[in-house]
């Protein structure tokens, strides 16, 4: 596992979407730490500084602010509508043996030989909630297909995590299938066939045979009088 990169902060003295949209328009991205017992603080680095560490996946930054060092995480990056530019980002404070939970991504490995037989790779989930202390987070969780076959499928419970790490997602959540590409076009074909019947088939609006359905609100019939 690499070692937590540093991340150099600036505080932020001047709070507010102004400033923010002052800061972004100079490739700055605005932030905020919070945790252990100490207020949130408004900081500010550099895209230059924050892209490159959120590419490769880490999650753990030792954060240095004020000539101060501490181990931090990220809790939520948010990004523009296309995903091109970092608005905002959240860090908390941590301890090094703290337990934590995050999502990491997971990274299929490998050339499955069911894709030379005719079968079609197909992922599930791209990522896996764990639980692990802070500075046991993993950039990646890789996952080889190297041996799959068609119909061969590889679920939460076939992965060994790495040590000190617990896989929280549910055991049963798919990963990885090899489906029958033929099979799975035959499949596909059949539903779209249905889906044109169906819109195909008039609407029954009602039932002609069907008994007429009484009118609650009409007056009940008078007894009949001996």
């Amino acid at each position: 596992m690499a070692a937590d990169p540093t991340l150099l902060a600036e505080p932020r003295t001047r709070p507010g979407s102004a400033e923010s949209r002052r800061l972004r328009a100079k490739g700055i991205v605005p932030g905020v730490v919070y945790g252990h017992g100490e207020g949130s603080v408004g900081i500010a680095v550099p895209a230059t500084e924050l892209r490159p560490i959120l590419v490769t996946g880490h999650q753990v930054v030792d954060l240095k602010l004020d000539g101060n060092v501490q181990k931090s995480i990220f809790k939520e990056v948010q990004y523009d509508t296309f995903g091109q530019h970092i608005l905002h980002f959240d860090l908390q404070r941590v301890s090094a043996d703290e337990k934590v939970e995050t999502d990491v991504r997971v990274v299929l490995t490998g050339v499955a030989p069911g894709t030379d037989q005719g079968g079609l790779l197909q992922q599930g989930l791209g990522e896996l909630h764990i639980s692990c202390s802070a500075v046991s987070i993993p950039d990646r969780i890789e996952v080889s297909i190297s041996e799959m076959q068609v119909d061969d499928e590889i679920r939460v419970a076939d992965i060994t995590p790495p040590d000190g790490v617990t896989i929280l997602t549910d055991e049963h959540e798919m990963i990885a299938h090899v489906v029958d590409a033929a099979a799975l076009a035959a499949r596909q074909e059949a539903a779209s066939e249905a889906s044109v019947v169906d819109s195909l088939e008039p609407e029954r609006v009602g039932d002609a045979d069907a008994p007429a359905a009484e009118d609650d609100d009409a007056p009940a019939e008078a007894p009949e009088e001996d």
